[in-house]
């Protein structure tokens, strides 16, 4: 389990850092920051909206990659796949996952980088911190599919609880004070300030 966590968590953590705290903050490969969606409409509403860019969809799957392969220099490769591969994969698999979730938000009027409020908002909120997890699990089992469904579910668990940790710092140090709060990272950080 400790290998696949070293070669699946750890890339797509150090991945998530970079893209947010080196690529996007400091506005770097602006030529690829363009919706994916073209500016298109479906039922006069947004198809995926303007946070979904190219940018993301590429560097994404390539960082990960190359950290994935970086790794190996640490670590004994234990799959039967190239590692630039995998990571490639896997970053892939990461990035184009958020896309139904844009898709669906878009149809429901619910603007980029922001939320729904109630029950469903809840409901997107927990979802939005799963989704691309999710979808690099399924990359990931493409060409790994020997993962059994408990390590699936302990990736699945460690990977949403990074991805959940990681928002929230960047929420806290004011990173993404343009963007609406998730009500579940909202619920966290108010509970975590009272204490």
């Amino acid at each position: 389990m400790s290998v696949l966590i070293a070669f699946l968590i750890i890339p797509l953590t150090l991945t998530g850092i970079i893209h947010h705290f080196l690529i996007i903050r400091f506005n770097l490969m602006k030529i690829l920051a363009i919706p994916v969606d073209a500016d298109f409409t479906f039922s006069g509403k947004p198809l995926l909206g303007t946070s979904k860019t190219w940018r993301g969809l590429i560097v994404v799957p390539v960082v990960n990659g190359i950290i994935t392969a970086v790794l190996t220099h640490f670590f004994p490769w234990p799959f039967p796949v190239h590692p630039l591969y995998l990571g490639l994969l896997i970053g892939s698999g990461y990035a184009l996952a958020e896309l139904p979730t844009s898709f669906i938000k878009r149809r429901l009027g619910i603007a980029p980088s922001h939320n729904a409020g109630g029950i469903l908002g809840f409901i997107l909120s927990v979802w939005d911190q799963t989704d691309s997890v999710i979808g690099a699990l399924f990359a990931a089992h493409i060409v790994l599919p020997d993962i059994t469904p408990s390590q699936s579910i302990l990736l699945w668990i460690t990977g949403t609880g990074i991805h959940l940790i990681l928002d929230m710092i960047l929420y806290a140090r004011g990173y993404k004070e343009k963007i609406q709060k998730p009500h579940i990272i909202t619920k966290i950080l108010s509970r975590l300030q009272r204490q």
